[in-house]
């Protein structure tokens, strides 16, 4: 088999651009190197060299593999990978199997190692990591990235930072565009512009905090740019069948710049919209009153999703559709709120 020895060159000379303008390469997959793969068949030729076919593959978006027959030249292009294994697989000793050895956009970097992008984790960026923890050896810090949380219907876009923080709401513009008082099925869903006017979503947090465990921090900014932070440990969400109650177990007060607890009288409560009330004002729907969507209570101290007003003087206008947090900024008017999930360890 002359041709085998030019295996050794197919990194090199099947390193070309594919049609969305990004480098592939093929080479031979490791331990699976001689499977037969059952998916569909994207194209077949025959009498054609090992570098000709392993060409049409890296230009072809929908090829994931090759099968090459050195016996009668044949060359079969497919959508099938072994990145998950090939235990099952039919062996056939006259087929060579190739591969793009990282997968999703990933890349070989300078060590020859993969190098996964926009979320996808694993030896050759096989997987989407379900949270942003997950991602944190592979790089995906500080930016967007796809996540898939477990249980989740289908991925979400999140915002992760330093040690796997994830965003829950982000509200950091100077010029406010994005309208908070939504819907159930906004809120429910998440919604914003990302990455800095953003709310997660119900079912992303409560598949999130029941997979590990967490803090909420709040980081609220006032006129003069300072900053407050609060925390509250063990924070978790339950499901839409309980209308997504919200606990945690204490809150965490800062020695300096600390926010006082507001959310107290909301832990245990389910979430609110304006179109969904669930709140314990008899009287009086506090989401529509508010302006945005929480757990409030009867209504509550604090609103982290009302309407973002900023005044002169830097001071609350005193009227209830705007944002606040009563515990220890009294009447100081949030000019921004970032609120995150910071990572604490598993259940």
């Amino acid at each position: 088999m002359a041709e085998l020895s030019k295996v050794a060159f197919l990194m090199l000379i099947t390193n070309v651009l594919s049609q969305n303008g990004k480098a592939r390469n093929v080479t031979l997959s490791p331990g699976c190197e001689h499977v037969l793969v059952p998916e569909e068949t994207i194209l077949q030729t025959f009498k054609q060299s090992i570098i000709f076919c392993s060409l049409q593959c890296v230009q072809d978006n929908k090829c994931l593999s090759i099968q090459y027959k050195y016996k009668d030249k044949r060359c079969t292009l497919s959508n099938h990978t072994v990145a998950f294994g090939c235990r099952n697989l039919t062996i056939d000793f006259d087929v060579y199997h190739f591969e793009e050895p990282c997968l999703n956009g990933g890349y070989l970097n300078a060590s020859g190692r993969c190098k996964c992008v926009d979320g996808w984790i694993g030896m050759r960026c096989e997987k989407l990591m379900t949270n942003c923890v997950e991602g944190v050896p592979y790089g995906h810090e500080l930016g967007l990235y796809h996540a898939h949380p477990v249980g989740a219907a289908a991925p979400v876009r999140v915002f992760c930072s330093i040690a796997g923080r994830i965003a829950v709401v982000r509200r950091l513009t100077v010029n406010v565009v994005t309208d908070f008082n939504r819907t159930w099925a906004d809120y429910k869903k998440g919604f914003g512009r990302l990455p800095n006017e953003m709310w997660l979503g119900l079912d992303n947090l409560h598949y999130l905090t029941r997979q590990l465990r967490y803090r909420l921090i709040t980081y609220i900014w006032i006129k003069n740019n300072t900053w407050f932070r609060g925390q509250h440990l063990n924070f978790m969400v339950s499901g839409e069948q309980s209308n997504y109650v919200m606990n945690y177990s204490r809150a965490m007060y800062n020695v300096n710049n600390t926010l006082g607890d507001s959310m107290a009288d909301m832990n245990g409560q389910p979430f609110s919209t304006y179109d969904r009330d669930n709140d314990n004002a008899t009287d009086r729907n506090c989401a529509a009153e508010y302006g945005g969507g929480y757990w409030f209570n009867a209504c509550g101290q604090c609103n982290p999703t009302g309407p973002i007003i900023r005044p002169d003087t830097g001071y609350r206008l005193n009227v209830t559709n705007e944002i606040f947090w009563t515990d220890h900024l009294g009447d100081l008017a949030p000019f921004r709120i970032y609120q995150f999930l910071y990572y604490d360890g598993k259940w």
